[in-house]
């Protein structure tokens, strides 16, 4: 009942977008992207976490969950998270030798006025709540989605037990010269998109793990980016509105901002645009112009049913130039006949929708 009314009204599956396009969907090839929040950035997370009541776990679920929702373009996500699965009220659990560990879904919801504080309270306070309902199986839980098998798209793991200062200070108290040479894992999942966070007592390390088949190498980098700019953007703006932050690195945003909007060409200064469609209908002729539906028209064709509509306007209206000639009909072919057919007219079109009241 707790995990159907969580996931209650969630439709869409929010995916991670970077893909390849390949087909190769049966072969796992491992490949991995980092990054390390450290120094003054970590210390910034820490006093947010500190001063709100929130775990490390909880901030990066949130910078993640953003994230995520702008990729997928809404305010409503799910991914998995792994979690011990080891009740505290359950006496001797921590002697307990076994697989206790169990993967849940974790929606993060936001309103358009939301802060990262917000954002972060929520998560934490639905993270309580949840605790009691752990230990429910993955496939259990997925029932009570309308999604199904289909809830979780990749999983992010907080493996807060950390190895190697524990051994190193049990090295530094011990009598003994005993001394632990490598510690080797070996970590599979069903996913090919898994976030790893290995903390320390001065880092945090988020580790992308995915399928290099399924995945565009140059673009999962760039997640790491995004991460690394949202943690910043939480710590530093946290009473800000989350819509106001900024994720993108500033090469993305000339890209976008710019290059993508350089769209500057230079044409005969000489020639109109009729002049110039009519040169292109000498050199290809025969070459599809449009396409709408079932129906093909050759730049031959189309330049010869704009002439005709061209020569009924002038001689049944008296059309002049400049004259405004409205355009009231749905994208077709016919609308791409209409517009050249005014301007041939030596009129200028006025496009009008075709919902609009008739007065």
């Amino acid at each position: 009942g707790y995990w159907k009314e969580y996931l209650k009204g969630y439709e869409h599956v929010a995916g991670i977008p970077f893909t390849t396009g390949s087909k190769e969907k049966n072969t796992y090839l491992e490949s991995k992207e980092s990054l390390i929040i450290e120094g003054d950035l970590y210390a910034g997370l820490n006093e947010l976490c500190a001063e709100i009541g929130v775990t490390q776990n909880t901030f990066i679920q949130g910078v993640w969950g953003y994230l995520l929702s702008k990729y997928n373009n809404t305010r409503d996500v799910v991914f998995g998270t792994v979690v011990s699965g080891r009740p505290a009220d359950l006496e001797g659990v921590e002697d307990m030798i076994g697989l206790f560990i169990n993967t849940i879904p974790v929606r993060v919801r936001y309103n358009d006025g939301d802060t990262p504080l917000d954002l972060l309270k929520q998560i934490q306070q639905e993270s309580i709540w949840s605790k009691a309902h752990h230990y429910m199986n993955l496939s259990d839980v997925q029932s009570q989605s309308e999604l199904g098998m289909n809830l979780i798209d990749h999983i992010m793991a907080f493996e807060n037990y950390p190895v190697q200062d524990i051994v190193k200070s049990d090295m530094e108290n011990s009598q003994n010269q005993l001394t632990v040479e490598s510690i080797e894992v070996f970590e599979q999942t069903n996913y090919d998109f898994n976030i790893a966070i290995l903390p320390s007592s001065s880092s945090l390390i988020v580790e992308l793990k995915y399928n290099a088949n399924i995945y565009d190498a140059q673009l999962i980098k760039k997640i790491t980016h995004h991460v690394f700019n949202l943690v910043k953007g939480f710590s530093v703006h946290k009473t800000s509105a989350l819509r106001s932050l900024d994720y993108l690195t500033p090469e993305e945003e000339n890209e976008l901002l710019v290059k993508f909007n350089d769209t500057d060409t230079s044409y005969p200064d000489d020639k109109t645009f009729i002049d110039l469609f009519e040169d292109q209908v000498e050199r290809t002729p025969n070459n599809i112009a449009v396409v709408f539906e079932q129906t093909q028209l050759t730049y031959q064709e189309l330049n010869e049913k704009s002439n005709q509509l061209a020569y009924y306007l002038r001689e049944n209206y008296a059309i002049k130039p400049d004259d405004l000639i409205g355009i009231k009909l749905d994208k077709s072919d016919r609308m791409i006949i209409a517009i050249l057919g005014v301007l041939k007219s030596a009129a200028a079109y006025l496009p009008i929708a075709v919902n609009y009241p008739q007065d």
